[in-house]
């Protein structure tokens, strides 16, 4: 009976010191996020005290004392134990120096991707044209400001139906589609800006995506949106799509997205 009660705590605690390692092994890869070294050397842990475990079972008819002193850790020749220290502080202090690399690796990555959300390229004419997830700001830029800003000061706000419409366009969320190379997008873009600038609009409630003349991106932004014409405001409620505006208003921007926001019929230029 002993004998039994013995063997089966020796188990449960050779299950208990593996659970260990494989735990160890995945907490610390969770914070150097170094899993080729870290995780094997959780589960080199386990496997080392579950093996080192089942040998001590040799022990049988030692006294009570032995059998305690046995459950705390397993018996190992002192050089063995001293070897194995080391081998294990290696380890960490490798992964550990390794761990700065790929932090400083990951900054820039992101700042890169940070830095290349406009994208610029020249057209067949040598003009540039903007492609891409693009900042308002770089319209307002040469040579994109030749045509935004005139364009931008020229328009004459409806501001009665701006004061209508500003509570509630500022719930929806606009996906606009435009070609900086665009004689539309140069002439209707910057009036619908400065609608929303009226309204009070929240710059992180729109996406500005700017396409090639074949009205596509280099990352496919515009893939199931259905982009035919540009410009194309897409207005979101909500995360649905409850009206679009294709290359001009009907009426004028601030109609349009009137009836739009409130629901009314409405139709496109190219929606029959």
């Amino acid at each position: 009976m002993l004998h039994k009660y013995k063997f089966t705590l020796l188990k449960l605690t050779a299950l208990l010191w593996t659970l260990f390692g494989f735990g160890f092994g995945l907490a610390y890869t969770s914070i150097i996020k170094d899993i080729k070294w870290i995780a094997l050397l959780g589960l080199a842990f386990g496997l080392f005290w579950t093996f080192t475990l089942f040998k001590s079972l040799k022990f049988q008819g030692r006294n009570r004392y032995t059998c305690f002193k046995t459950l705390i850790y397993p018996p190992m020749k002192l050089k063995n134990l001293v070897a194995y220290t080391i081998c294990v502080a290696s380890l960490s202090m490798f992964s550990c120096k390794e761990e700065p690399k790929d932090s400083t690796t990951t900054e820039i990555e992101v700042k890169v991707v940070s830095d290349s959300i406009e994208d610029e390229i020249l057209d067949t004419s040598d003009d540039p044209i903007l492609l891409g997830k693009t900042k308002r700001s770089q319209l307002h830029d040469e040579p994109y400001s030749k045509w935004f800003t005139p364009t931008y000061d020229e328009y004459v706000v409806d501001t009665a139906t701006v004061k209508v419409i500003g509570r509630k366009l500022r719930d929806a969320h606009l996906t606009i589609f435009m070609g900086s190379w665009c004689e539309d997008s140069q002439l209707q873009i910057p009036a619908m800006f400065k609608v929303l600038d009226q309204a009070g609009f929240n710059p992180n409630h729109y996406t500005l995506v700017t396409v090639s003349e074949e009205k596509d991106t280099p990352k496919g932004l515009e893939k199931g949106k259905n982009i035919t014409f540009v410009p194309t405001v897409i207005v979101n409620m909500e995360g649905k799509e409850i009206g679009r505006i294709v290359e001009y208003p009907i009426e004028s921007w601030e109609k349009d997205l009137e009836k739009i926001i409130n629901g009314e019929p409405y139709k496109h230029a190219y929606e029959e």
